[in-house]
């Protein structure tokens, strides 16, 4: 029998990272990765139900009033204070500025390669 662990709450966060990352500058259909992360966070105490709602939530909505360069900060914010209150939660540390700004510029290379 192995004694290998699995993390799965590192896991979940990097799945919640990289969806945030995805969905910086429009708002996207979660799927059932998404679903599952945020499963698998409320499962381990990182996350509460309300949260999770709303972080599904937030990923679908856009701010239709905001106009210019600051279209989705609404949706942004609440991502990211999301995210940043289970990295609390669980005792780990959070991805610096560096780290998330390089996760959307992959992601955006990628959409432009497409």
């Amino acid at each position: 029998m192995s004694t290998h662990r699995i993390d799965y709450v590192g896991i979940a966060l990097r799945v919640i990272e990289h969806v945030i990352a995805k969905a910086y500058d429009t708002p996207i259909e979660p799927n059932e990765g998404v679903r599952l992360a945020l499963a698998v966070l409320v499962k381990f105490d990182v996350a509460k139900v309300w949260q999770a709602r709303q972080f599904w939530h937030h990923l679908r909505t856009h701010d239709a009033s905001v106009a210019g360069p600051t279209v989705g900060y609404v949706r942004k914010s609440g991502l990211n204070c999301m995210v940043s209150a289970w990295y609390r939660a669980a005792k780990r540390k959070e991805p610096d500025l560096v780290e998330r700004a390089a996760m959307r510029d992959a992601y955006k290379a990628k959409s432009r390669s497409d």
